[in-house]
């Protein structure tokens, strides 16, 4: 038996794998008041900060939680089994919102300790990745759920070559392929 071995040549392009591909958005209405992510192509890792945001929504429900924490305390002394109930329904919906709006439990138990109403509030990621695109600056009145950032892990991504039909006879499932880039010939 002989056997042939030949090459073959395909132009592509490199595509973000969609499924690493995730949005940065807020959780809460405000003004942004600071960006820690700042131009596209800048690396970004779970837990880091991403914007401050200015909320008046969040300082309200900073105040009604420490409203509900003080009618708690004051009412669970007195044994009546409903109205403890029913304030800690109270706290337990204000806290939920603050949750909700991305707080974190190390800043809603510093909220707790100081009885600090903080105006503003910093997200973080949570994601790892590349931005890929930044949508507002700051000073931008934000709605829950608006895009902030576009992040992109790059860690793998996706090949896609141009493949003639006639071509198609050359290509297996599993082959292994050699990938040259314009931009780095030499690589």
């Amino acid at each position: 038996t002989m056997q042939f071995s030949g090459e073959k040549t395909f132009n592509g392009y490199v595509k973000i794998n969609e499924k690493k591909f995730a949005h940065i958005s807020t959780a809460v209405s405000g003004k942004i008041v600071n960006m820690f992510l700042n131009f596209e192509g800048q690396m970004v890792r779970k837990g880091q900060p991403v914007l401050e945001i200015y909320s008046p929504e969040l300082v309200s429900t900073q105040k009604e939680y420490l409203l509900a924490l003080d009618n708690f305390n004051q009412v669970k002394p007195s044994g009546n089994r409903v109205a403890i109930e029913q304030a800690q329904s109270l706290v337990n919906s204000s806290k939920e919102r603050l949750i909700l709006w991305e707080m974190t439990l190390g800043q809603i138990e510093h909220h707790e300790k100081t009885r600090d109403v903080k105006t503003t509030t910093i997200q973080y990621s949570r994601y790892t990745g590349i931005v890929t695109k930044k949508y507002v600056h700051v000073g931008h009145w934000a709605m829950p759920g608006e895009d902030i950032y576009d992040v992109a892990d790059l860690s793998t991504v996706w090949v896609i070559a141009n493949i003639y039909e006639s071509d198609m006879p050359y290509i297996k499932s599993g082959q292994n392929v050699d990938i040259y880039s314009s931009a780095y010939p030499q690589d």
